[in-house]
């Protein structure tokens, strides 16, 4: 009985190492199958790769466009100073208001002094009571000239003078005008007071004036 179940034992044994190396042979056999496709797949790739590189055009790469950084804006480096009277002078040259001198007053160079007086100014003369005119409101650019040429439409004038700066020669936005009448003088009130004259509003009137001080 015992020699009996130790050679059924034996031959379930032998039975079931059979089956065990069916099972891994199989096992190895489907391994190496997908071992072989896997290899398939990837040498197909390569091919196709290589296909795409062989059809692309050189160069034919373009970069995206920068966004960043930005665009210095227009006159970005420039000196806010390049068009101020106070901008510096390069160095070594001179100072076009001398020598430690500062620009005038308000920034911009001093302008030309004013043409020479009227020639009709050198006598000096003055109209009678009521007929010597203050004008005020007068454009900076406006000087003896440029006043006569408003008044003389109205009557005959014996004075015409625009006040100035003793130290600049500048207007001071004001002027003096004489007439041989009075009834010419109230003909330039009606005519000059009030009218615009580069963008200001003259003002006319009687000058305030007697024997000693005219005005």
């Amino acid at each position: 009985m015992a020699t009996m179940l130790s050679a059924e034992a034996s031959a379930l044994a032998e039975e079931a190492a059979s089956l065990h190396a069916e099972a891994e042979s199989a096992a190895l056999v489907a391994a190496q199958k997908e071992v072989h496709a896997l290899r398939a797949e990837n040498a197909s790739l390569k091919a196709e790769i290589a296909a795409l590189k062989s059809a692309a055009t050189p160069n034919s790469y373009v970069p995206p466009p920068t966004f960043w950084p930005p665009p210095p804006p227009a006159g970005y480096g420039a000196s806010p100073y390049a068009s101020s009277p106070y901008a510096p002078s390069p160095y070594g040259a001179p100072s076009p208001y001398g020598y430690g001198a500062a620009p005038p007053y308000g920034g911009a160079p001093a302008s030309p002094r004013p043409p020479a007086t009227l020639p009709l100014n050198l006598e000096n003369k003055r109209g009678p009571k009521g007929a010597n005119l203050a004008i005020f409101c007068i454009p900076n650019s406006y000087y003896d000239q440029q006043v006569l040429d408003l008044a003389q439409p109205y009557g005959n004038v014996v004075f015409c003078q625009v006040a100035t700066h003793r130290e600049t020669g500048q207007s001071r936005g004001y002027a003096f005008v004489s007439y041989d009448t009075e009834e010419a003088a109230q003909g330039a009130v009606a005519a000059l007071h009030n009218m615009s004259v580069e963008g200001r509003a003259l003002r006319v009137e009687v000058a305030k004036a007697d024997k000693d001080k005219p005005y």
